[in-house]
């Protein structure tokens, strides 16, 4: 089972807000849709951190970040990685 437990600041309506399109947002959410399924078939697939049970994948330009334990994965965050790295609180 997959469990998001990320609170998503900008949401869509900032991808909305700042690309004057939902397409970019609709397509991105779906790519997002499918390296969670990925995960979800695989949990080791993603690169691990130096947070116990804390791995990520890479999803164009941002990180999903995902706690697996022995009965789900919890999506921790999904971060933007144009950021500033000092920024990013898992």
């Amino acid at each position: 089972m997959v469990t998001n437990c990320a609170q998503r600041p900008e949401g869509n309506s900032g991808l909305l807000e700042r690309n004057k399109s939902n397409v970019y947002s609709l397509k991105l959410f779906e790519l997002f849709k499918e390296s969670v399924d990925t995960i979800s078939l695989n949990p080791k697939i993603g690169k691990a951190t130096d947070i116990d049970n804390i791995r990520f994948v890479i999803v164009k330009d941002y990180l999903i970040f995902y706690e697996n334990s022995i009965d789900k994965i919890l999506i921790q965050r999904i971060w933007d990685s144009r950021q500033n790295p000092e920024s990013l609180k898992i």
